[in-house]
């Protein structure tokens, strides 16, 4: 099953797919556990594919829920649009799941049960 946890070592992460509700977690840039694990104000159902420039798939069964995130992450500074390496530096910077995490937060905040 993708859902289930690949290793011991990154139990978040299952085949292709990053599982929230299990620890360790390890960060996909420094590779260091995350407390919480992956969403820490999550479902701990919930599990999600994460591709280039913070595009995602999040899937929450317990809230028959499926959210989608086309396009590239937003910045603070537009003008790093104009310089390919600089936009490439923010991508980069970006495997911290911030957008990712925030969006989700507020979609998961306007639930109601």
């Amino acid at each position: 099953d993708a859902r289930s946890p690949s290793q011991q070592l990154n139990r978040g992460y299952g085949y292709l797919w990053w599982l929230s509700g299990q620890e360790p977690t390890l960060d996909s840039v420094d590779f260091k556990p995350k407390p919480g694990g992956l969403h820490p104000f999550g479902p701990d159902d919930s599990y999600c594919a994460v591709g280039l420039c913070n595009q995602v798939i999040e899937v929450i069964p317990s809230h028959d829920m499926v959210m989608v995130r086309m396009g590239t992450a937003p910045m603070d500074d537009p003008e790093k649009w104009l310089t390919p390496l600089q936009l490439l530096d923010e991508v980069l910077e970006d495997g911290k799941q911030l957008i990712h995490n925030q969006v989700l937060e507020l979609v998961l905040d306007a639930v109601v049960e």
